[in-house]
C-alpha cells in the first residue's frame, strides 16, 4: 500500500484554502468540491508544492463523522489514506495487524465510485 493523501477536518473548505493553504503554503486546488452524502460531508483535494495531496473535509451536518472532531479538537488530522493494491488482501492484512474496521467498504464519489473503507489503527488513528 502507498500513501495517497492526508485528510484534514475543516469547518469550511473555501475559507481554509483561501486563508491557510493557498496564501501561506502556495497550494493549489486540485479538484472540484464534492458533496459526499455517504460521509455526510463536502470534500476537496489540494496539492502542495511537492505534489503531496491533502483532502479537506467539511461536515454537512452535526451528524457527520467529522463534526465530532471539529467540536472536540477544532479541526485537524482526520485520516491517512493508503491506496490498496489488492483491496481484500490489504484489508485482511490490516485486520491481522490489529486494525479495526469502523466503516465498511463503500463507493466514494470523490474517487470515481471506487471502494473506500475506514480502519482504526491499534493506536487510534483513522
Amino acid at each position: 500500500m502507498q500513501l495517497d493523501h492526508i485528510g484534514i477536518a475543516v469547518e469550511n473548505i473555501e475559507h481554509y484554502f483561501n486563508s491557510v493553504l493557498g496564501p501561506v503554503f502556495s497550494c493549489i486546488m486540485k479538484s472540484e468540491i464534492y458533496t459526499d452524502p455517504l460521509q455526510d460531508s463536502r470534500v476537496a483535494f489540494v496539492e502542495t508544492t511537492d505534489g503531496s495531496i491533502i483532502e479537506l473535509i467539511e461536515p454537512l451536518s452535526d451528524q457527520s463523522p467529522v463534526s465530532n472532531l471539529l467540536r472536540n479538537k477544532r479541526g485537524g488530522l482526520h485520516h491517512l489514506c493508503f491506496l490498496a493494491e489488492k483491496f481484500e488482501t490489504d484489508m485482511a492484512k490490516l485486520r491481522a495487524n490489529g486494525f479495526t474496521l469502523v466503516v465498511s467498504p463503500k463507493k466514494a464519489i470523490a474517487f470515481n465510485n471506487r471502494l473506500v473503507a475506514f480502519f482504526l489503527s491499534p493506536s487510534n488513528e483513522i
